[in-house]
């Protein structure tokens, strides 16, 4: 049964393709569809530039989503947020974004503001009415999860994939690794931080199946231990108005515990006019204003 009460958690496992980053990447162009048959004539950094490049231009979106948080006793706890993401057409690609709680009562109103740097780790901020209080997110903050979901912050800051080298899964890495692949998958694609990246990140690498529209299906998370620690199913996509794809239903599981945090995305539009002085920590503090 639902439940607007938070889950407490000690977890300390983290995801860096998280909702946000995967909300830009799988928005993509309609038309791409690759060719069964001349999968192999890419290579893993053509398949990543090909989905990177079809995600650029949509200037700016809003959605709203419903995360709904299952416990490992099958409790769910539901929770109503508003996404806003501005996308900055510059080769540096200093987007921004707020995330922003809409329900529960005791929740409404906290918000998670992210710039992104293409040099250093990007800059976070949560703001939380009921305290009054604006809190600048530290790297160590980063790893925990974001509140009480399968979810963390570094998950909710945008994804330079340029801070990664990208290699095709071969059949001895998918023993090793225990990772099958996505049913419409006709691409496997590990993914493993540079070294300045993997200093910030709770991950040593990432397994990503992609299909013949370029869209990601699945993600398997690993720590530095070298064990799969979360994975990321995308169930369905939609074409929104601009003929680009969007995910309408995406499950985490964290697998030690568990837990899951599933997307479920109501509404999004692209191009809607948002301005830079929308996504400042003065801004967050102000109500969203919700059109009927």
């Amino acid at each position: 049964m639902a439940s607007s009460h938070p889950i407490r958690s000690s977890r300390t496992y983290s995801t860096t393709v998280g909702i946000l980053s995967l909300l830009i990447l799988i928005v993509c162009h309609g038309t791409a569809k690759a060719q069964v048959n001349n999968s192999q004539k890419l290579s893993a950094e053509e398949i990543i530039d090909i989905v990177d490049q079809r995600s650029r231009g949509f200037q700016d979106l809003q959605a709203n989503l419903i995360m709904t948080i299952s416990d490992n006793k099958s409790r769910q706890y539901k929770r109503a947020l508003n996404i806003r993401v501005l996308e900055d057409a510059s080769p540096d690609r200093h987007d921004k974004s707020v995330i922003t709680f809409l329900s529960p009562a005791d929740q409404k109103g906290v918000a998670l503001l992210t710039h992104r740097h293409s040099k250093r780790t990007d800059d976070q901020w949560l703001y939380l009415p009921a305290l009054k209080r604006l809190k600048k997110i530290t790297n160590n903050t980063r790893h925990s999860p974001f509140m009480g979901s399968d979810f963390t912050y570094e998950d909710l800051a945008p994804l330079d994939l340029n801070r990664f080298r990208y290699s095709h899964l071969n059949s001895q890495d998918a023993q090793t690794d225990a990772t099958p692949s996505s049913d419409n998958s006709i691409y496997q694609l590990i993914q493993v931080p540079l070294k300045e990246e993997a200093l910030d990140s709770a991950y040593a690498k990432r397994i990503i199946s992609i299909d013949e529209h370029f869209r990601i299906h699945q993600i398997h998370f690993f720590n530095h231990q070298g064990k799969r620690i979360k994975q990321l199913n995308i169930n369905q996509f939609k074409k929104v108005k601009d003929n680009r794809w969007r995910p309408t239903d995406m499950v985490m599981t964290t697998k030690l515990t568990g837990t899951k945090t599933r997307l479920e995305w109501q509404q999004m539009n692209v191009g809607t006019g948002l301005k830079p002085a929308q996504f400042t920590t003065l801004s967050i503090r102000k109500p969203i204003r919700q059109k009927q």
